[in-house]
């Protein structure tokens, strides 16, 4: 109940709670939701918590992608899946993530969206060394980079992909990362600067987007929903996340069941 949350987070309940309650109510997060004075999580709706990598583990990361002579990127999708394998167990995942679209050159200066959804399905074996997981999932990825103009709608279409019975996608979890610390753009006398937009609103279960800011911290905001997670449970997807991060560069030849098994808090 409110009482317990409010005790578990070490925190004195307000004296004005049920104004405090109704407060939170009509704020645009929308965590709770309030009629006929009844008061009430939706499960309907997303919540979301940001992160930042310190600088410590970023230049793990980087050195990480050096020893697996990769990019940064498929050093963090291939951890995202072992994630998502940690929690589910399920050996066959697919997650979602997105590509440019801009595969012409004449393309790059084109102002516009050419954003394609990607399916990137990836097995896991928990015999199979770290350094083989990673070019296998480095392989998969540029094979899909390969057909990034495939539009995603028609995949699904192709596939007969039934969405009343599966759902709207074939992922229910998204990684992304990206890399825009432009935020502003002057083309003659025309000035550009980018629109933030406070949506915290997601279809899947969860989306982590990540990038390089400006002093070259990675940023992290972790989407989820409140049907599959609480803030708890992401905050210990993180830890979790990032002790990935801190041992990946030492577990060339190690399995992934060894990995795991030594990173377990």
């Amino acid at each position: 109940d409110i009482y317990t949350c409010y005790k578990n987070v070490n925190k004195k309940v307000p004296a004005a709670l049920k104004q405090s309650l109704t407060d939170t109510s009509s704020s645009k997060y929308g965590y709770i939701s309030v009629s006929n004075n009844c008061f009430s999580i939706p499960v309907a709706g997303e919540n979301f918590v940001e992160f930042e990598l310190p600088k410590k583990l970023s230049n793990k990361l980087s050195y990480a992608a050096s020893r697996y002579s990769t990019t940064e990127f498929t050093i963090l999708f291939s951890l995202f899946f072992l994630l998502i394998y940690d929690l589910t167990r399920n050996q066959d995942l697919t997650v979602g993530t997105v590509a440019s679209g801009r595969i012409e050159k004449e393309h790059q200066c084109v102002l516009g969206m050419f954003v394609n959804l990607l399916a990137i399905r990836v097995r896991i074996n928990n015999n199979r060394p770290f350094g083989d997981f990673i070019r296998d999932v480095y392989e998969t990825m540029k094979s899909a980079i390969d057909i990034q103009c495939y539009p995603y709608e028609l995949l699904i279409k192709d596939l007969k992909y039934d969405v009343k019975l599966n759902g709207l996608t074939l992922f229910n979890t998204v990684f992304v990362m990206q890399n825009y610390r432009q935020t502003s753009l002057d083309i003659d006398n025309l000035h550009l600067t980018r629109l933030n937009i406070d949506s915290h609103r997601s279809k899947y279960d969860l989306y982590v987007n990540c990038y390089k800011r400006n002093d070259d911290i990675l940023s992290f905001t972790w989407l989820y929903s409140l049907n599959v997670f609480d803030t708890y449970q992401v905050n210990n997807l993180w830890e979790r996340f990032c002790t990935f991060i801190s041992e990946v560069a030492y577990a060339y030849d190690t399995t992934i069941g060894k990995f795991l098994e030594k990173t377990y808090p």
